[in-house]
């Protein structure tokens, strides 16, 4: 992130805080359906503007009030069980085990790891890379087949100039991948048992055309990179989504879950209240925290990423961020169709180990980034 963006981020928050509030439109799929829960239910307040505001001494006392009331139900009730309860059914059930715990939990360390050197290094640039690459790769076809002798030149001969642009194509497409394929077309040729793109690319650097070319390969060198781990880090979080989706539904309605799912929606209700055009509140979102669990789930999914967004600090700057990697959903027009079922937005566990848990919806709940995983995000 560079400085001038910092900056913003850090004004924008420091107004908030000293005001104490973040005010926020429903974007209209969220209002209409919002209108549609209350043609259909009338005691369904339809909103289209709410008024977050910072947790006091006296919400705090209401949301554990509510949370308090529903977990000592659920912990009378034997048929809820406990995530340890669930997790030893589980293994013994072969559904589950300690090896794949340890799986997720490298696979959360090494994708938090990722994003955060993709973001540094200009993540919402990667379309910019990519035009980079194809440049700087078009500039070395020039340089090989337009070489001269000259000041920082030397002239290739028609075979050098040859076999260069074949060097220089299967340096390009060359990737771990492809290895297997590349050992049986061209190692031999390298007079190696295994294909090596280094050997490729050293070659090209001694018979270097021109300072221009240097350059040029270097430059694809370093955005090839970029774009490798960015490939590199989907697949990642493919296999890491796949296990978190597991997770999640083992623990889904365990004792523990519910109780999440009590505190996230009291914070919810406690911190939200419907806000005028002239920016003040105007009353709770519902008439009580249990009525707030009729509202529509995609409802309360949005108001439950924003009002984290707020009591987090976390600028609308960093939402595209965040939507790209499936923390929260990226905003979709007016009647526009959901994500399907092999959408990459997936649950997402917490960095205490607990899954976040699946809202009164589950079919499309989406998951509440954690503090962890923002700030070594970003």
């Amino acid at each position: 992130m560079d400085e001038t963006m910092q900056r913003r981020m850090d004004s924008i928050v420091e107004d908030e805080v000293r005001r104490g509030f973040r005010i926020k439109e429903l974007p209209e799929n969220i209002v209409e359906s919002l209108e549609a829960a209350h043609a259909a239910d009338p005691t369904v307040t339809a909103f289209r503007k709410v008024r977050f505001t910072k947790l006091t001494p006296r919400k705090r006392r209401l949301i554990n009030e509510a949370v308090v009331k529903r977990y000592h139900l659920d912990l009378k009730n034997p048929d809820i069980l406990s995530n340890d309860q669930l997790r030893r059914l589980n293994v013994e059930r072969g559904e589950w085990s300690a090896d794949l715990e340890r799986q997720l939990e490298a696979l959360q360390n090494e994708t938090n790891q990722a994003m955060r050197e993709l973001y540094l290094d200009g993540f919402d640039r990667r379309d910019e890379w990519t035009k980079v690459l194809l440049e700087a790769s078009d500039r070395v076809r020039v340089e090989i087949a337009e070489s001269r002798e000259g000041e920082h030149r030397r002239l290739l001969s028609d075979p050098e100039k040859t076999e260069a642009l074949d060097r220089f194509t299967r340096w390009m497409d060359w990737s771990p991948d492809v290895q297997a394929e590349f050992d049986t077309k061209y190692a031999t040729s390298q007079g190696r048992e295994t294909y090596s793109p280094d050997n490729d690319q050293q070659w090209l650097l001694d018979r270097t055309p021109s300072l221009a070319f240097v350059d040029a390969l270097n430059e694809i060198d370093d955005h090839r990179d970029k774009l490798r781990r960015y490939m590199d880090l989907l697949g990642k979080r493919r296999e890491l989504l796949e296990l978190q989706v597991k997770q999640t539904k083992m623990f889904a309605e365990s004792v523990e879950a519910r109780r999440d799912t009590a505190e996230e929606m009291a914070r919810m209700y406690y911190c939200t209240e419907i806000a005028t055009e002239t920016d003040t509140g105007a009353g709770p979102i519902a008439k009580t925290v249990d009525g707030a669990w009729d509202l529509p789930d995609d409802v309360i999914q949005w108001l439950l990423v924003e009002v984290y967004f707020f009591l987090n600090g976390i600028p609308d700057e960093a939402r595209e961020f965040l939507a790209q990697w499936g923390f929260i959903g990226a905003p979709r027009s007016s009647g526009s169709q959901p994500a399907s079922a092999e959408s990459p937005v997936e649950p997402t566990p917490n960095s205490a180990g607990t899954p976040v848990v699946e809202m009164p919806a589950p079919s499309s709940a989406r998951p509440v980034p954690t503090t962890s995983e923002i700030s070594s995000s970003t």
